[in-house]
């Protein structure tokens, strides 16, 4: 708890190299525990920790951030539910970023809500399929694999009988499979890293498009979370 709490203060910290450290120790930190952090209290604690930084324009490890989220949906799964609408709400500027990576991890943890969470936003999925269909010609084709995965397991129904381990879906460390005791088989295992340079395409067709829909989507999202 200790190492926990020193993780989170340098990511609450306003220098660039505190929040760097500080989000990557927290997500090692996530990864590794052996005991039953992920309570209703710490994981309150943490995620409202990282939500309120997803949106601070004075934070400057977005990226790491993101793949802190994606590491604590895997670690607390179906707890993760109170938090699944606002999440997506939260990260929904991600998806249509300039920066193909940030894009590609925000769809990453869009990929575990509804994979986790299914029954939670199933009144988002929907318009999260429409928004989505409208932004699978992506001209990265790293971001598209990811989307269209999304698309995939938002049509198979229950996220459950989805095999995870689809290579549409790429995590940016080494593994997760050291990240739970559990032996569980819904754990995802990396399959690509992403620190090679984007695959992308000429045509006009798989250009990247930017906001169509997005305010309908953004609206959907957040009624849903001031029903809850």
């Amino acid at each position: 708890n200790q190492f926990k709490q020193f993780c989170m203060n340098n990511v609450k910290n306003h220098n660039r190299y505190n929040q760097i450290c500080g989000t990557l120790c927290l997500t090692a930190f996530i990864e590794n525990c052996t005991y039953n952090y992920t309570n209703k209290d710490n994981l309150k604690s943490i995620w409202e920790t990282l939500i309120y930084q997803i949106t601070n324009n004075t934070f400057y490890a977005k990226l790491e951030l993101l793949n802190c989220l994606i590491s604590i949906i895997f670690s607390s799964e179906e707890r993760f539910r109170p938090f699944a609408s606002m999440t997506l709400y939260k990260i929904f500027d991600y998806i249509t970023d300039d920066d193909w990576l940030k894009r590609k991890l925000a769809l990453n943890v869009v990929y575990t809500v509804v994979y986790y969470c299914g029954e939670e936003i199933k009144p988002l999925k929907g318009y999260i399929s429409k928004f989505l269909s409208e932004r699978s010609a992506d001209q990265v084709e790293e971001v598209r694999d990811v989307c269209l995965q999304i698309l995939k397991l938002l049509g198979d129904g229950e996220a459950s009988n989805t095999n995870a381990n689809d290579s549409g879906f790429y995590s940016d460390r080494s593994s997760f499979s050291q990240q739970s005791n559990k032996g569980s088989q819904k754990k995802l295992n990396v399959m690509k890293k992403v620190n090679s340079k984007p695959n992308t395409s000429s045509s006009s067709a798989l250009r990247k498009k930017k906001s169509d829909g997005s305010g309908s989507m953004r609206s959907h999202i957040s009624s849903s979370v001031r029903q809850k």
